[in-house]
């Protein structure tokens, strides 16, 4: 890392591509933001200009890979669950009568379901399986809160879409 310049804080987007697609990139970049989040402390900041903070992003890594890994198994046990859940609806509606292959599709009904979907697994996905920092400045609470805001609006607006099909 050039030391001449100060590490900057991770741009929520680009974390988000590297979080699904690039675990090493993001765990690198996790520590960056780490790193700039801690010299926001005068003492760090000091530190720093002085030459003695010590500016190794492998030392920065920590628990970077378990938290990555956390965060990729709580996205993929609450879609897991929201995916047997539309199973269990899927039969239920086929058993009783209500979905049937012969039918036109009703885009409207399929808008809200999809927005139901979003949002219940958005929510599932926020309020279990992860651990947490006392100050949420971790990379990977950064992308789990930008992650669910992101899919909580998608959801919303299909679940919204509904009313005007």
């Amino acid at each position: 890392m050039n030391t001449a310049q100060l590490p900057k804080k991770a741009n929520i987007y680009k974390a988000m591509f590297y979080f699904f697609f690039s675990k090493k990139k993001f765990i690198t970049l996790g520590a960056i933001n780490n790193m700039a989040f801690e010299l926001e402390c005068p003492n760090k900041r000091s530190e720093w200009e002085s030459g003695k903070y010590n500016s190794n992003i492998e030392d920065h890594k920590n628990k970077l890979d378990e938290y990555t890994d956390d965060l990729r198994k709580a996205c993929l046990i609450s879609f897991s669950i929201m995916f047997i859940i539309f199973l269990i609806v899927t039969i239920i509606g086929f058993y009783l009568g209500k979905f049937n292959l012969n039918r036109s599709i009703n885009w409207s009904s399929v808008c809200s379901f999809c927005g139901l979907f979003s949002l219940s697994w958005a929510t599932l996905f926020q309020l279990g399986w992860r651990s947490s920092s006392w100050k949420g400045i971790r990379l990977d609470e950064l992308v789990a809160t930008a992650i669910f805001r992101h899919v909580f609006i998608f959801g919303s607006f299909l679940s919204l879409l509904y009313f005007v099909l």
